[in-house]
C-alpha cells in the first residue's frame, strides 16, 4: 500500500510531467516558464530525491514522460493527469 508521503511526492512528479508536457489547467496563460523549469528539474538532484521519496525510479518517470511526449494525439490535461496518477499508483 502506498503511504501518504509517497502519494504527496508522486503528486509532485505528476505535476512536473504535466508541466514538462505543456499541459496546464488554464490554457489561456503563457506557461513557457513552467515548462522550461520542469524540463530542467528532470536533470537536477532534487528530482532524484523526490523520486526516492515517492519510491519510484527516476528512469521510469523519464520513460513515462518520453512516452507521453511522443504520443501525438489531443488528450486533455485532465485525461493526461488521470493517466499519470493511474500509472504511478501501480508502481509498488
Amino acid at each position: 500500500m502506498i503511504q501518504s508521503e509517497q502519494k504527496l511526492f508522486r503528486g509532485v512528479l505528476v505535476q512536473a510531467i504535466l508541466d514538462g508536457l505543456n499541459k496546464f489547467f488554464d490554457k489561456r496563460k503563457s506557461n513557457i516558464k513552467h515548462r522550461q523549469e520542469a524540463l530542467q528539474w528532470f536533470f537536477h538532484k532534487d528530482f532524484h530525491y523526490v523520486c526516492d521519496l515517492a519510491d519510484i525510479q527516476p528512469d521510469y518517470i523519464l520513460w513515462v514522460f518520453t512516452q507521453l511526449k511522443n504520443y501525438n494525439t489531443n488528450i486533455t490535461y485532465e485525461q493526461t493527469k488521470e493517466l499519470l496518477y493511474e500509472t504511478l499508483t501501480r508502481q509498488k
